[in-house]
């Protein structure tokens, strides 16, 4: 008796439910369909009695989305959060520093990747290629145009930070004034990018890069009194979480010494390459034969002992507190200006040993 009603009830189910095509009715027919057909009740049922938990993961999933929205690796593809903040070989540099204040994990590979390698780009004329491709390939941004608020986000990065912190009012009120710095900042830098040609020789694009990221350091130390009097008022739980994580907590003294040993070789790798890189197409864009090779000797000794001294940067151990960390970037802006005008003046001295076409080979170099 118990099995025909449930037959019946099975039965009446199908007839209620909606006729569909003549495709769809095929389909439905088959065994899995009507298994379909018969069960779905029963699923839609268990969907309502499973609807609070899965609103609360995708509630608490959007919370985490919101946290690591500003992240690198969540980038927007309409735009950058700064818009043209950066320069042609860092295009989002001022943006990847507060990214490094804020959150370490993820800012300090992207600042501390920095170093010759802005040098050869600009140099050679790399940089103003890949600006080009960028601008070509982000073509919403650049409708925004240069200094345009429509550009930029004016809640970043505050806005994750003040939910991750949990701020009082008085908190908050420090946060606000910190993002009012940003943004001004962030305002100058875009409007002093609209200009963005390229520059005739590799020694005036190396003086366009030194100025420019004078203009960014001189952002980050413009935000750094709102930074430090946000700071000072969080509470000791608040301040743990804007700490940068200690890698002998994650993985163990002996572990972590090795792989800051691999990082630190990496880095230097890094710039001793780019600086390789540098004179090898110099001299190929010159065709200077290989006794005369003595005309590069300075801009070769310049280039190897100046990714040298940016090598060693790498050998610093990541600031505890946001101020320590954009202190770093700024010295770090400092130290590649420093080697660039090195560079320069080198370039400068080898052209006084070229002849008229090998200056105008120079010159050309990257274009």
């Amino acid at each position: 008796m118990r099995a025909r009603c449930i037959f019946f009830i099975f039965a009446a189910l199908l007839l209620a439910a909606p006729v569909p095509g003549a495709a769809a009715a095929m389909a439905q027919l088959s065994p899995g369909g009507v298994f379909g057909a018969v069960t779905r009740p029963f699923r839609e049922m268990m969907g309502i009695l499973g609807y609070h938990r899965r609103h609360h993961y995708r509630r608490d999933r959007m919370g985490r989305d919101a946290r690591t929205a500003s992240l690198p690796k969540e980038r927007r593809t309409d735009r950058s959060h700064f818009g043209h903040s950066g320069l042609p070989a860092w295009p989002e540099a001022f943006e990847q520093i507060v990214t490094y204040t804020f959150w370490p994990a993820e800012g300090a590979p992207l600042v501390r990747a920095q170093g010759f390698n802005l040098i050869t780009a600009t140099t050679t004329g790399l940089a103003a290629t890949r600006r080009a491709s960028r601008v070509a390939s982000a073509a919403v941004a650049d409708a925004a145009g240069c200094g345009d608020p429509q550009a930029t986000d004016d809640r970043w990065p505050t806005a994750v930070v003040g939910q991750m912190l949990q701020l009082n009012a008085v908190q908050d009120a420090a946060l606000e004034r910190l993002q009012q710095a940003i943004n001004q900042a962030v305002t100058g830098l875009n409007k002093a990018a609209c200009p963005d040609e390229m520059a005739a020789t590799p020694e005036a694009r190396l003086d366009a890069m030194v100025r420019r990221l004078w203009a960014i350091r001189d952002a980050g130390i413009y935000i750094r009194t709102p930074l430090q009097a946000f700071y000072d008022i969080l509470d000791d739980g608040q301040k743990a979480k804007l700490k940068a994580p200690s890698n002998e907590e994650k993985r163990g003294a002996k572990a972590a010494k090795e792989t800051a040993g691999r990082q630190e070789r990496a880095c230097a790798a890094s710039n001793m390459q780019a600086a390789e890189r540098l004179n090898g197409e110099i001299e190929a864009a010159l065709r200077l034969p290989a006794e005369a090779t003595q005309a590069t000797a300075a801009l070769r000794k310049v280039s190897s002992d100046m990714a040298k001294m940016l090598s060693a940067a790498c050998m610093q151990p990541i600031a505890d507190d946001p101020i320590g960390r954009l202190d770093a970037a700024n010295a770090r802006l400092a130290s590649i200006n420093y080697a660039a005008m090195a560079v320069r003046e080198a370039l400068n001295g080898l052209r006084m040993q070229l002849n008229d076409e090998q200056k105008m080979r120079l010159s050309s170099l990257g274009r």
